[in-house]
């Protein structure tokens, strides 16, 4: 069961069958009877978890009730249980559900992107070699991991990140960096 908070997005588990059109997402029941949604907070950890051949869809957690239950519990980041599971249709196009693929894309069509203390603007940091680079996360305990626990941040579909630039101009995209302690404050980047 979920211990640590629910990202925005989570990517669910589909049956081989899905389509764009007809998704079918995956319920598991759990020893004790109860039907488990199983839900991974990044793409990299759904194909470790799952295999690369695993379909997934992308959903909006606040979305989860709503669209793919009933469900008992929310099972995040574990494997999926070795006993059967059940599909359950959930209608595709709905904000929030993203008809996915199989394995891994990259990059993942959500990131998370530190924001200043501005409010209005993103963290762009040089590299070494004088480039602009714009920091992106593929999940967000990576974020808090990366940036520090206190870092305030905003999630953003992958194919935003063009309107990010014409803002923000950088040259690279950096995903799950580590920003050092020395350029950190307060649990997040100073």
């Amino acid at each position: 069961m979920v211990d640590r908070p629910v990202p925005p997005f989570v990517y669910l588990l589909c049956t081989d069958d899905s389509t764009p059109d007809d998704l079918l997402v995956l319920l598991h029941g759990l020893a004790d009877g109860r039907r488990a949604l199983l839900a991974y907070s990044s793409l990299d950890r759904l194909v470790d978890l799952c295999g690369p051949e695993q379909r997934w869809t992308l959903a909006r957690t606040e979305q989860l009730d709503d669209v793919y239950g009933p469900f008992d519990a929310l099972v995040l980041d574990e494997p999926p249980p070795a006993h059967a599971a059940t599909a359950t249709a959930a209608p595709s196009g709905g904000e929030g559900a993203r008809a996915g693929g199989r394995g891994r894309t990259a990059p993942p069509p959500v990131v998370y992107l530190p924001v200043r203390d501005d409010g209005a603007s993103v963290e762009v940091r040089p590299l070494r070699d004088g480039r602009p680079a714009l920091l992106a996360y593929t999940a967000l305990d990576r974020l808090a991991a990366g940036c520090g626990p206190e870092q305030p941040w905003v999630a953003l579909p992958t194919a935003s990140l063009g309107e990010v630039k014409r803002r923000q101009p950088y040259d690279v995209v950096v995903f799950d960096l580590h920003v050092p302690e020395q350029h950190r404050r307060e649990g997040r980047i100073a």
